[in-house]
């Protein structure tokens, strides 16, 4: 690890060092920073030919806003993401740094796809790596309606536009999700709920009728529910091949089983601050 101080030549001297015999560099700073300190891609290449320069930023380098800052909520409302995330009149950011993750995969596959044509060619490259562009590839969902003349889709909370029931509903001890996704799955569900309203109503055999249905299709499951532990409901619900699921907090998470025994949650033993416990490595 190196710490340049601002205009420090010794600094920059033990970086290029660093740089002829590196691989990839890395670097998550508004476009032009590194250029001021002397540490341009040209300026690196020409120590290195072979290096990977890797740069991540909010916007990238050629775009419009270029040298606009950013943060993974900023991201999120100038790409889109926050526009279909929500309810009818109120725009939500998704509840975690989700860009800033996607973005750190796709540099990942960025890379390792520079590196490949290295072996080709002999030569390095240079990767500029926008979180906007990410995040406009995370709308992907919504770009056959959008693609097709059909507008812009609407923010639905927890709802789906093509599947129905597709909600969070309350039990006596939170709230569970239920998402059905086939006609089948539907059948199942009435049998499980037991109303005959919606058991001999052929209206709701498909996923059309029950999205024009789906205020009296809630009701109906919501009074299903009434006195209901979330345990009962997602067992019932499994059981009978439909998907459902607990929302579980964060303490739950941390004694989850799966968890557990995946290694998602690892004590590190750390110089200063001892033992702490930090998520793990989901790619093994």
């Amino acid at each position: 690890s190196v710490v340049i101080e601002p205009n420090d030549p010794r600094g920059r001297e033990l970086i290029l060092k660093l740089v002829a015999k590196a691989d990839i560099w890395m670097e998550n700073l508004a476009p032009g920073t590194l250029d001021a300190r002397g540490l341009s891609y040209a300026e690196l290449s020409a120590v290195n030919p072979e290096i990977i320069y890797a740069s991540c930023s909010g916007f990238g380098r050629k775009s419009n806003y270029g040298k606009k800052r950013a943060l993974d909520a900023v991201v999120q409302a100038a790409s889109g993401i926050m526009h279909l995330t929500g309810y009818a009149d109120l725009p939500v950011k998704i509840g975690f740094s989700a860009v800033d993750l996607a973005a750190a995969v796709g540099l990942v596959g960025a890379v390792l796809g520079a590196l490949r044509t290295r072996e080709a060619t002999g030569s390095g490259m240079y990767v500029d790596l926008a979180m906007a562009d990410i995040g406009v590839w995370m709308t992907q969902k919504a770009w056959p309606q959008v693609s097709a003349g059909g507008g812009t889709p609407s923010r639905l909370g927890n709802r789906s536009a093509t599947a129905c029931p597709h909600n969070l509903f309350v039990v006596k001890d939170g709230f569970v999700a239920i998402a059905i996704d086939t006609d089948q799955q539907w059948m199942k569900f009435t049998q499980l709920v037991r109303d005959n309203d919606l058991i001999n109503d052929r209206t709701l055999a498909t996923v059309e009728g029950r999205l024009r249905n789906v205020e009296r299709i809630e009701k109906k499951i919501e009074g299903w529910l009434a006195g209901r532990s979330a345990a009962e409901v997602v067992t019932a619900c499994q059981a009978a091949g439909v998907p459902a699921a607990p929302v579980r907090d964060l303490a739950d998470i941390v004694k989850d089983a799966d968890v557990l025994s995946g290694k998602l949650i690892v004590d590190v033993e750390h110089p200063i601050a001892g033992k702490m416990k930090l998520l793990g490595n989901p790619l093994r």
